[in-house]
Parts: structure tokens; C-alpha cells; sequence
């Protein structure tokens, strides 16, 4: 099974800032006012935990992009 982690907007006041968390995970891994920043972290952390995804978010919630990182062990079980 894969791990996917989530890129997405985070409404606390008044600016909007970027939180990573796990899919269906309630609490952040990390938040940031920079979005860059927070796509590099979520990269770096699916990089170590292969198999596995990360899903970049708009600012509406919307899918932007994905990237996964080694072979999804679902396609592959013979």
C-alpha cells in the first residue's frame, strides 16, 4: 500500500497558508505561508516513504498535480 500525502490550502485567518498531512489524516505534518515550501516538503518526505504520492492542491481545493515515487504495489501483485 501506498502512503499519499496531501498538499493542501489552509484557511487560519486571514491569508491563506499550505498544509501537508497524510490523506485522511486530521492533524498537519507541516504548514507554511510559502506553497513551494510546502510542496518540497511533502516531496522530500514521499521520497522516504516510497511507495508512495503526493497530491498538490489549488487554492480551491482542486487537484493541481500528482507525482508518485517507486512502483505502486497494487499494479503489480501477480
Amino acid at each position: 500500500m501506498r502512503t499519499i500525502i496531501h498538499v493542501v490550502p489552509h484557511r487560519g485567518g486571514l491569508t491563506i497558508r499550505w498544509g501537508v498531512k497524510y490523506a485522511n489524516g486530521l492533524t498537519y505534518l507541516h504548514i507554511n505561508a510559502d506553497k513551494v515550501a510546502a510542496v518540497a516538503y511533502a516531496l522530500s518526505l514521499a521520497k522516504n516513504l516510497r511507495p508512495s504520492q503526493v497530491k498538490i492542491h489549488r487554492h480551491d481545493g482542486v487537484i493541481q498535480e500528482e507525482r508518485t515515487f517507486g512502483q505502486d504495489p497494487e499494479r503489480y501483485l501477480g
